[in-house]
């Protein structure tokens, strides 16, 4: 049925009507389906039909539709995403959810209400092709036999289900590049993926690129589109000279994919890999740390890159100064080196020594972080308070108090540390806990890092087993 705002009246008796208290969970009655040309003609393609991941962007908080009796919602979408927004429900209150405007807000570029007109457009779409879609970025060879090509398009709609806090870009500024992968079947192109990118600018003619989100629709995840996307980013990233690239709010999926990717690159980088293996070679015969040693000293301190290399590699990987000092990568070539020696008692070393590395630095960020919070006084106004940063012979004074507004600005000092490092999923407290308590939070985010290392380099191994195994089966 044709959405209706909520004045519309209901011929029902009153009694019979739905109470308006009446709630349904949105995304337990809201369905997509992505329909692909066939031989036999349209048909929804396998695992094509699927439900939103969240709906607070259309129906609030709580993410509820109200005021409808057997209430469903079915989204179809042509291969070329015109979508048919077919509404269903045995009866409607008076003051039901309106279900017109937030999908309205949501596919801004127009959808059908009446199936008629949705008919019409499928029999007068044109199957999808590449020519006039963009610029080809990357392609590769999925292990289905299919081609995946990246390339230039719009396609934002499903972000308001599948991405927290999502928006629309705004279409008119050049600096959005959108990147969307097509899986090039025999029956024709599917949307499978994509991502939008923003150019900044960066003195004096360079630019700096973001991600902003990166969306692989529900029946093509696990094949590999997610990890295309980012090669497609990178791609991007040399044929413009970028200075680095960033991830807006990288979820936990996104940032495993770019380590891996960002490890693959290091290991196509001949000095770097050389400069890790004198290192890994270094830290098997230096001795164990045993906990006495000066800062610095000892295994770990033989795997530190050295300032000069890591201005270089910051610069050949296009990372940010926040990810060089976080060294994702480093530790991560690191101990995948470490995991290539033949005997256990070195594999060890290695990784014993690139955990102790992680537990100093970790340790120093929030060493760091805390003499930044003890630094900072709020002051009252007419407007609340605002919190400055006195001159430094005013800071051993501010250690000794500050209240409860600086205990929340200790508490952004730490959230910024964690940020920085890239290892503490919810941040080492700085104040308001006991050495003990905050040492023992410091060894679970080392623990976190080293079980995403080892995740990460389990992974490269499996991927560089698979091709070998192929090999002998054939």
């Amino acid at each position: 049925m044709p959405l209706e705002p909520i004045t519309t009246e209901s011929h029902e008796p009153h009694s019979k009507r739905p109470k308006l208290g009446t709630a349904v969970p949105a995304a337990e009655v809201i369905t997509f389906h992505l329909l692909k040309h066939t031989p036999q003609g349209l048909a929804v393609e396998e695992n094509g039909s699927f439900p939103p991941e969240m709906c607070h962007q259309l129906f609030g908080e709580e993410e509820e539709i109200r005021g409808y009796d057997g209430l469903s919602i079915d989204v179809w979408f042509t291969p070329r995403l015109q979508p048919f927004v077919d509404v269903k429900c045995a009866g409607k209150a008076q003051r039901a959810t309106d279900l017109r405007e937030p999908f309205q807000r949501v596919f801004a570029a127009g959808f059908f209400e009446e199936k008629e007109g949705f008919d019409a457009a499928l029999q007068a779409e044109e199957p999808l092709a590449l020519e006039g879609l963009g610029e080809v970025v990357a392609e590769a060879e999925t292990g289905e036999g299919s081609r995946i090509v990246a390339l230039h398009a719009r396609a934002e709609a499903f972000l308001y289900f599948f991405v927290d806090a999502a928006s629309a870009i705004d279409g008119t500024d050049p600096r959005w590049d959108l990147l969307l992968a097509l899986d090039e079947t025999p029956d024709g192109l599917e949307l499978v993926g994509f991502a939008t990118v923003y150019k900044f600018y960066a003195y004096p003619d360079r630019c700096r690129l973001r991600l902003s989100q990166v969306l692989v629709l529900p029946p093509h995840q696990g094949r590999g589109v997610g990890s295309l996307l980012l090669r497609a980013l990178g791609q991007q990233a040399d044929a413009l000279d970028a200075v680095d690239v960033t991830c807006e709010d990288p979820s936990e999926d996104l940032q495993r994919i770019r380590d891996k990717l960002d490890l693959l690159r290091m290991l196509r980088c001949d000095w770097l890999q050389e400069a890790a293996s004198h290192r890994v070679s270094a830290a098997v015969a230096a001795p164990a740390p045993n906990g006495e040693e000066a800062e610095g000293e000892g295994a770990s301190s033989a795997l530190a890159l050295a300032p000069a290399d890591l201005a270089r590699a910051q610069k050949e990987l296009r990372i940010t100064k926040q990810q060089a000092r976080a060294r994702r990568e480093w530790e991560g070539l690191l101990l995948l080196l470490g995991s290539q020696l033949p005997q256990s008692e070195r594999r060890e070393a290695v990784g014993a020594a690139v955990r102790d590395m992680i537990l100093r630095r970790v340790t120093n960020q929030v060493a760091a972080a805390k003499r930044d919070a003890a630094g900072k006084v709020p002051r009252t106004t007419e407007g609340g308070f605002v919190m400055t940063k006195p001159p430094r012979r005013h800071q051993a004074a501010a250690q000794g108090g500050g209240g409860g507004s600086a205990a929340n600005g200790s508490a952004a000092g730490a959230a910024a540390a964690a940020a920085g490092s890239g290892l503490m999923p919810g941040g080492v407290p700085v104040e308001g806990v006991s050495p003990e308590q905050q040492a023992e939070e410091i060894e679970q985010a080392v623990e976190v890092r080293m079980g995403e290392l080892q995740k990460l380099v389990e992974s490269m191994a499996a991927a560089a087993a698979r091709p070998q195994a192929a090999s002998r089966d054939g």
